[in-house]
This record gives C-alpha cells, sequence and structure tokens, in this order.
C-alpha cells in the first residue's frame, strides 16, 4: 500500500485516501472495532432472545408483509419501557464508552501508517485505553458545549421569533426564519472548529483539546464541512439501505440488530479513518510536518560523522 501524509491534499485525495487505508487495512480495522465492540452486541442478542424477541422475525404473521412491517413499526412506538428496554440502554451506554476506545485505536492505526511503523491490534487496543480518561472527559466536555449551544440560543431565538411574529405578522416569520439559519451556521461552525479534540487528545497529547482544534481548522471550515457531509451522505445511504431492507423481511428481531450492529462496525471504522485522515491533513497544512517529517528522514539517513 502505497499512501503518503507528507503533502497537504485536495477534496478528492484525502476522500481516496480514506477508502484506499480502509480497504488495503480492513482486517486489522475491523479486528479493532470486533474485538471492542462485538462482545456487547452479542450480549445484546442474548438478552433479546432471554425476554422472548423472536430470532429471525418479530412482526405479526397476519396480512401482507407491509401490513406487518406498519403493525410492527406501530407496536415500537406505542409500547411503553420495558426491562428489556432498560438492558438495552445499558448496552448503548457501554458501547458509548467503547466506542471511544475504538476510535482512539483506530486513530492509532492510521498514526503508525503515516510514520510507517509496525503495529500489532493488541498494541494499539492496549494504547487506546491508556487515553481513555482523557479522550472521555474531552467528548462529554463537547457534548455537553454543543447542548449549550443548541438549547439556550434556541430557546432565545424561538421566544423572540415568536414575538416578532405576533408584533409584525409574516415579516415576522421571515424574520424568525433567517434568524434560525444564523444560528445553524453558527453552530455548524462551532461544532466543526472544535470537533478535533479527539485528535489533539490521543496523537498530540492535548487537554481538552479544544485550542488545539480550532487552529488546525483555521480556514478549512466549509472544505471540512464538505468533507463530513460527503462522509455521512456515503455511510448514510448504505446503512439506511440495508436498514431498510432487513427491517421490511425481519422486524425488530435478533438477527436483524446483529445485522444493524455488523454495518454500524463498519460505518464506525470507515469514519474514524476518515477523522484521522482528515486530522493529519490538517496538521501538514498548519504545523509543516511534512518540512519535519523531510528533516527527521534526512537525519535518519545521514552518515555517522564517525
Amino acid at each position: 500500500m502505497k499512501v503518503t501524509f507528507s503533502k497537504p491534499k485536495g477534496f478528492g485525495q484525502i476522500l481516496d485516501h480514506i477508502f484506499t487505508i480502509t480497504k488495503s487495512k480492513f482486517p486489522d480495522l475491523f479486528k479493532v472495532a470486533l474485538i471492542l465492540l462485538g462482545p456487547l452486541y452479542v450480549l445484546q442478542a442474548v438478552i433479546q432472545l432471554i425476554f422472548g424477541v423472536n430470532f429471525f422475525q418479530e412482526i405479526g404473521s397476519s396480512g401482507s408483509w407491509i401490513d406487518r412491517f406498519i403493525a410492527g413499526f406501530e407496536e415500537d412506538l406505542l409500547a411503553p419501557a420495558t426491562l428489556l428496554d432498560n438492558w438495552l440502554t445499558v448496552i448503548s451506554m457501554a458501547s458509548f464508552v467503547l466506542l471511544i476506545v475504538s476510535q482512539a485505536a483506530i486513530m492509532l492505526i492510521v498514526n503508525r501508517i503515516r510514520l510507517q511503523q509496525e503495529y500489532t491490534v493488541k498494541e494499539v487496543i492496549k494504547q487506546a485505553f491508556s487515553k481513555f480518561w482523557p479522550a472521555l472527559g474531552g467528548t462529554l466536555l463537547y457534548i455537553l458545549i454543543l447542548i449549550g449551544m443548541m438549547v439556550i440560543p434556541i430557546i432565545i431565538v424561538a421566544f423572540f421569533s415568536g414575538i416578532i411574529t405576533e408584533l409584525i405578522g409574516g415579516v415576522g416569520v421571515v424574520l424568525s426564519v433567517i434568524f434560525m439559519i444564523a444560528l445553524f451556521v453558527t453552530i455548524l461552525y462551532f461544532t466543526i472548529r472544535w470537533s478535533f479534540y479527539f485528535g489533539a487528545i490521543i496523537i498530540d497529547k492535548s487537554k481538552p483539546g479544544f485550542r488545539k482544534s480550532w487552529g488546525l481548522t483555521k480556514k478549512r471550515v466549509w472544505a471540512l464541512i464538505g468533507l463530513y457531509l460527503v462522509l455521512f451522505l456515503i455511510i448514510g445511504i448504505v446503512t439506511g439501505a440495508i436498514e431498510v431492507v432487513a427491517m421490511l423481511f425481519l422486524g425488530n428481531s435478533v438477527l436483524y440488530s446483529l445485522i444493524i450492529n455488523t454495518v454500524s462496525l463498519v460505518t464506525t471504522l470507515i469514519f474514524s479513518v476518515g477523522y484521522a485522515v482528515i486530522y493529519f491533513d490538517l496538521k501538514v497544512r498548519n504545523e509543516a510536518d511534512d518540512l519535519k517529517g523531510l528533516i527527521d528522514e534526512y537525519e535518519s539517513e545521514k552518515p555517522s560523522s564517525e
């Protein structure tokens, strides 16, 4: 595999880089995700079976397949929370924790590829666990910041939009829409500017990493939004298609859950690789990592003065 991180890349080159690494290192990447998240998905399947969920199909047997699908969907919406739902919530929380470790391990693998260093799956997982607490703290802080940025401004804008609409009617509605769009763009801007805190923690040992992320994303916000959008579209289309087909034929069965969880493993590793590749591209652009790499290579190859 010929992959270089030494020069800044364009939009298409970054995407090609992401899928090249994903394809060539898929066994290692999938093994990381499977080791960390696989046991939880198996536990979820066992708990579902214990609570009486059918393995192959969990929708009614009468009527056409579309009627059975709609009936099963309505039952899920109307059914009150059960002990099974509580167990699944606990598993989801554990998955969130181990997802952080999985993303850290995948980022460490991409970093080893960047530095042309050997690695083992066991080694990178162990290293990822050593960075768990800073990564968890940074992630929780990031989530809290985003919630604060969304909830409080939305309440304020909604309140004043209601007053403006009451006072000036249709013009107020237009102004309210403009305010909401402006708020959305502002939140999106800050979300991107701080989003590389995770890479700063895992690779550069910067805690909590927001200042580092802010510097790296300078003048790259709209390009990053485009990259994120393309990745989400690719992942979303594939995941959505599989989920709809599986739901139509299997309903909310155990097999359906296993299929969706397996797909989520693959999409998780693709996004994690994408995040890592974009992070290292930002480092090259902003910190002259390409020049540092050439200097290190020159120093290592320079003959001894003895």
